[in-house]
């Protein structure tokens, strides 16, 4: 190893090590809103909570990462405010998530791992994807962990001895994968089932008009258990359409639109440009990718790796626009890894790109980090929290039934309709109060 192989290692690290502080701090600092309210999920009864099991499929997995909090609060005594304790392990969590996606779509790219996670890393901060969703965040990893058999497949035309040695053994091993990537809560997430529709199409090709491709079949065991996979995947998913009784298809049903102006329309306004920028920067390599297929006569697994990503997430994305879903966020993860893969091309075969692309993600950093400072003070607990639980802890001390709160104060705690319900639910599950008391604004309007 030269120095200055030296020298990139421990900027590397040095990197890594600050982001995954970084991230901490991120949830930490979040102030608890949304899902972070949200402690009536399926799973509940597990830990004696009340609430109503419903049809989440491979969610539940995620859901199952809330309950840790709640599980394992007491052995953090040593906290001695319940709100610390809850936002110290969710961090811990949230931070796992987070490098968990990174780092799986870093080993999807190949090459240049490091370089890729830099990108997955700025990325995440930049569009400020999280949303505090941790069950969103949950299953996304495992999405990409059952596209990588096919991913090998494709690139090598065989699978890794260990798992052709027992294809059964394999099957059932990412059976759970596929079905913790596949059956989730949201029609958005479906883009796996695109992805894996691209694979058949490559082994029905492979099968059937073997001379247009590089490679050739070299062992079957390989070939029909990628085939398997990606079948079960599919299939899993259109399970979810119909089974999920709690999924939000039917919330969908008033905004549903065929109209292509009205399309164009959403994608022009409900999109801005960090969300449309990887999907149209993807396009373009893919029919790059496509053009050399055309002039090398042979299509190669390697390149159809690319294609298949950003055909499952232009289509994911197209999908969403019809429904009037604006849950673009993590839809657009699959174009961004070839977009990682594009940067990563460049940066091996042009020796200006390790200057300009260093340079770029230096400056886009700053601007992150200048924003988030302006924006939220950046102080880990957020005061708000903590004063809304002890007005509804003086409540619970005065017996009263409600608490009352203005129009201002309303908007002060970052109060909406959903957490207005889960606030005093949260309350009395963290050991705030004894009893649920509900909060009342007096002049919403």
């Amino acid at each position: 190893m030269t120095q200055y192989d030296k020298i990139k290692n421990i900027c590397y690290y040095t990197f890594v090590s600050g982001y995954i502080i970084f991230v901490f701090f991120y949830f930490f600092n979040l102030p608890v809103s949304g899902d972070y309210w949200n402690l009536e999920w399926p799973l509940a009864p597990i830990y004696d909570f009340s609430g109503k099991v419903s049809g989440h499929g491979g969610r539940n997995f995620g859901e199952l990462l809330l309950l840790l909090p709640r599980a394992i609060s007491s052995w953090l005594s040593f906290i001695p405010e319940p709100l610390y304790r809850w936002k110290f392990i969710e961090s811990i969590m949230g931070t796992v998530l987070v490098v968990s996606l990174a780092a799986i779509s870093s080993y999807i790219v190949g090459e240049n791992r490091k370089i890729s996670f830099l990108v997955f890393s700025f990325y995440f901060f930049h569009t400020i994807l999280l949303r505090a969703d941790i069950n969103m965040m949950s299953v996304l990893p495992m999405l990409y962990m059952s596209l990588l058999p096919a991913i090998f497949y494709l690139r090598d035309h065989t699978l890794p001895i260990w798992m052709k040695d027992n294809p059964y053994k394999t099957f059932g091993y990412w059976a759970v994968f596929c079905y913790m990537g596949s059956q989730v809560y949201d029609p958005v997430y479906f883009m796996g089932s695109a992805f894996f529709g691209m694979v058949l199409l490559y082994l029905t090709g492979l099968y059937f008009f073997s001379n247009l491709f590089e490679q050739k079949i070299k062992d079957k065991t390989s070939f029909y258990l990628t085939g398997s996979i990606s079948v079960f995947y599919i299939l899993l998913s259109f399970m979810a359409i119909f089974k999920n009784k709690s999924g939000r298809i039917s919330v969908y049903e008033s905004t549903i639109s065929f109209n292509i102006l009205e399309i164009l329309t959403r994608l022009n306004t409900q999109y801005n440009l960090p969300i449309k920028a990887p999907i149209a920067i993807s396009i373009l390599i893919a029919i790059g990718i496509i053009i050399h297929f055309i002039k090398n006569k042979k299509i190669s697994g390697s390149g159809y790796v690319y294609v298949a990503l950003t055909t499952s997430s232009a289509f994911a994305f197209v999908l969403i626009t019809i429904i009037g879903s604006y849950h673009t966020n993590f839809v657009i993860w699959s174009s961004l890894i070839v977009v990682a893969a594009g940067i990563c091309y460049l940066w091996t075969n042009i020796k200006w790109t390790q200057i300009f692309i260093p340079t770029m993600m230096l400056a886009l950093f700053i601007k992150i980090m200048l924003t988030l400072y302006y924006a939220h003070g950046y102080k880990f607990v957020k005061n708000i929290d903590l004063e809304l639980l002890y007005l509804l802890k003086e409540a619970d001390n005065k017996n009263l039934t409600q608490v009352l709160l203005s129009k201002e104060e309303f908007d002060y705690f970052w109060i909406n309709g959903w957490t207005i319900t889960q606030i005093p639910i949260a309350a009395r599950r963290l050991g705030y109060t004894k009893e649920l008391i509900p909060i009342v604004v007096t002049n919403k309007e």
